[in-house]
């Protein structure tokens, strides 16, 4: 009898193996269970385990979709900003530029998944090394997921620390690109037009698939990045 554990491993081939590309359509619940045998429930099932892997994007009333880029599991830290400020012999220090709720965005949307809340946190930190703005931080959280996130003590809490302590079985997944930031990123760090930067996405996600928080670290520096085994 095939088992959803089946689906998510065939599923899993075609991408590895290029039949499926990145933004390719996934067959829905119901032409997956027709050409398995399996129920609509297994179907889905597994489609909720790829989303929970960070393989597949389900977008809702629309279809799965394979993830643009491919995301693995953590195996790394975040980069702890404020002790690589003071490696360097520079005063680290934190800005709160925005805290706030908001209706969900669309392409916050489309990463959080089919059951996304209509109204999200956000918040927009910078983190600032002898006062210039080194890093800036863009994180949206599920209110269910983090009730208090707007409360905490951002000048010297980490966002993803807080959400690890209030969320301990949830997986977070990472993309990590070197990218040209976005108007609004490149003058909050004063950069010059077309100056490349790094950007250091996390998402993490529920047992169910669902993602509960999703984030944008924009650096003009490199981080190190500490394994955890």
């Amino acid at each position: 009898m095939t088992r959803y554990t089946d689906v998510v491993q065939h599923l899993l081939g075609c991408i590895r193996e290029g039949a499926l590309l990145p933004g390719a359509r996934v067959l829905s619940e119901g032409e997956l269970a027709a050409a398995f045998g399996v129920s609509k429930v297994t179907a889905d099932r597994a489609l909720r385990e790829l989303a929970r892997m960070g393989a597949i994007n389900r977008v809702p009333r629309v279809g799965s979709f394979v993830a643009k880029t491919q995301c693995f599991s953590l195996n790394f830290d975040f980069p702890d900003i404020a002790h690589e400020t003071l490696l360097r012999r520079e005063v680290h220090s934190v800005e709160v530029i925005a805290l706030e709720e908001v209706v969900t965005p669309r392409e916050i949307a489309l990463e959080m998944g089919e059951s996304y809340p209509s109204l999200v946190f956000r918040s927009l930190i910078a983190h600032l090394a002898n006062m210039r703005r080194t890093h800036i931080e863009e994180r949206f959280v599920d209110p269910s997921a983090a009730p208090g996130y707007l409360q905490m003590n951002f000048l010297k809490g980490k966002t993803a620390q807080y959400l690890r302590q209030r969320n301990s079985d949830a997986k977070i997944v990472f993309r990590i690109e070197a990218v040209i930031p976005q108007e609004r990123e490149r003058a909050l760090l004063n950069m010059a037009p077309n100056e490349p930067c790094l950007a250091i996405c996390d998402k993490f996600i529920r047992r169910d698939g669902e993602a509960i928080s999703v984030a944008r670290l924009t650096s003009v520096q490199c981080c190190t990045w500490r394994n955890q085994n």
